[in-house]
């Protein structure tokens, strides 16, 4: 997460993100007023894929070697980085509603 007043950054998550997730992103100008990752307070932020440990994945030279089969979940961020992520359970698309 980007703090844009100070510029820190706040690491929320490691993840491999869903080919689902990737294309809505890809083509956000399309889905801009219907598919919403933040929740309407902009408190959290869901997401689809796989967590991954960085200790598990990053090689030295910081190449990353990421397992061949993963288990897309759907997952909802603290934006503050300070809860960690809830599994809502298996999914590989998501969206808040607006009200």
């Amino acid at each position: 997460m980007l703090d844009v007043e100070t510029g820190g950054v706040t690491p929320l998550v490691t993840q491999v993100l869903s080919d689902e997730f990737l294309f809505v992103q890809v083509f956000f100008d399309q889905y801009t007023e219907s598919y919403r990752i933040w929740s309407p307070d902009s408190s959290q932020l869901v997401v689809t894929g796989a967590i991954l440990e960085v200790v598990t994945v990053l090689q030295p030279g910081g190449a990353a070697e990421l397992p061949e089969v993963f288990v897309s979940q759907v997952r909802v961020l603290d934006a503050t980085g300070v809860e960690d992520p809830v599994s809502i359970g298996r999914g590989t698309i998501a969206s808040w509603s607006p009200h």
